[in-house]
């Protein structure tokens, strides 16, 4: 099983993401978008800080969607 998630992972790596967000999903994806731009925490940071401006950046071994 590990090694058919590695193929399928390095045979569409870089691959866009179509995603539907129609219908009943649309709530949750809003809510996600919302909290992903919201600060918070002491630094007063939101996810969309870093993501945005690091895109493609790696963070130790991670890259950073």
């Amino acid at each position: 099983m590990l090694g058919l998630s590695l193929l399928v992972t390095q045979a569409f790596k870089g691959m866009p993401l179509r995603v539907d967000i129609g219908g009943a999903a649309r709530g949750h994806w809003q809510a996600g978008a919302t909290l992903f731009s919201k600060r918070q925490g002491q630094m007063n940071l939101s996810c969309a800080q870093c993501h945005d401006q690091n895109f493609g950046q790696r963070l130790y071994t991670d890259l950073l969607s």
